[in-house]
This record gives structure tokens, C-alpha cells and sequence, in this order.
């Protein structure tokens, strides 16, 4: 399928977030904290001119992994009417791309359950035991290096 990725704003992120992660949830759940934070940063993935699929990555550590300068992906959502079609696959390489031009070393997130297996095709990889986050489900520690990894 053909999509146009590029970065958008914080606030472009809501109406998906809302869709897919925190459905039925108030609004102001989908918007997380270091949203608007100078070094973070949004994707969004588009067909047409829909926006079809979003992911953000603040830039913040994990005392489990001894890099410097780590980002946390977030708020990783396709429409579901866009779901299995390789968007997220696209979405997450251009990301992870531009998170190598700025010398990240590593990419860590915590994975809903039901995303672990399309994270580990990426390149990520599981780092303890699952563990529950309160209203919104069972997640993973994942995490894939990145620095010197995407040079292409």
C-alpha cells in the first residue's frame, strides 16, 4: 500500500490514540506526558490525505539499558481499517531512520501483548517478564539498538 510518512505534531496523534489504544477512555488519557517536549518526536503515516497510522518517540531513559541516548517509542496505533497492510513495518523503519541521523542508540518501548511479535519482526527483543499497566493491558519491555544499524 502506498503511504506518505512524514512528522507531524503532537495533537495530529489524539484522534488515533484514542481510536485504537485508549478506546472508550477519556481524551485525556491519549495525551501523554512530554507530548509537546522539544526533543520528541511524531510520525504519521498517510493514504491519500488520511491520516492512517502515528507513532511518537520521546527521548528518555531506561535505567535497564547502559546507553546515553535512548528514545522511548509511544502511542504506536494503525487504524484498524488499515491494519496488516505493512504500515506500521513502513511507518516504524522511517522513524528508526530518522532516530538514527540523531546518533540514538537505542529504541525501547513497553509493548502491548498483542504487538510483540510485530515488534520482534522489527528487530526487537523481549527484556524480562510481562507485566500489567493498569487500564490498558498486559505489555512486555522491548527494545532494539539502533545507532549504526540503519545507515542506509
Amino acid at each position: 500500500m502506498n503511504v506518505k510518512l512524514k512528522q507531524i505534531n503532537a495533537q495530529d496523534c489524539i484522534p488515533l490514540r484514542q481510536l485504537v489504544l485508549r478506546n472508550k477512555q477519556p481524551i485525556k488519557t491519549c495525551i501523554f506526558s512530554g507530548d509537546e517536549s522539544k526533543s520528541t518526536l511524531h510520525f504519521g503515516a498517510f493514504f491519500d490525505t488520511h491520516l492512517v497510522g502515528i507513532v511518537s518517540f520521546m527521548k528518555q531513559s531506561n535505567s535497564k539499558f547502559n546507553f546515553t541516548r535512548q528514545y522511548q517509542l509511544r502511542g504506536m496505533a494503525i487504524h484498524p481499517n488499515f491494519q496488516g497492510k505493512g504500515i506500521g513495518f513502513k511507518l516504524l523503519q522511517f522513524s528508526l531512520k530518522k532516530l538514527s541521523h540523531l546518533k540514538s542508540n537505542i529504541c525501547w518501548c513497553n509493548a502491548r501483548e498483542k504487538a510483540v511479535s510485530f515488534y520482534q519482526k522489527q528487530g526487537f527483543k523481549v527484556y524480562g517478564s510481562k507485566y500489567e499497566i493498569p487500564t490498558v493491558g498486559t505489555h512486555y519491555l522491548m527494545a532494539k539498538e539502533i545507532n549504526n544499524q540503519l545507515k542506509k
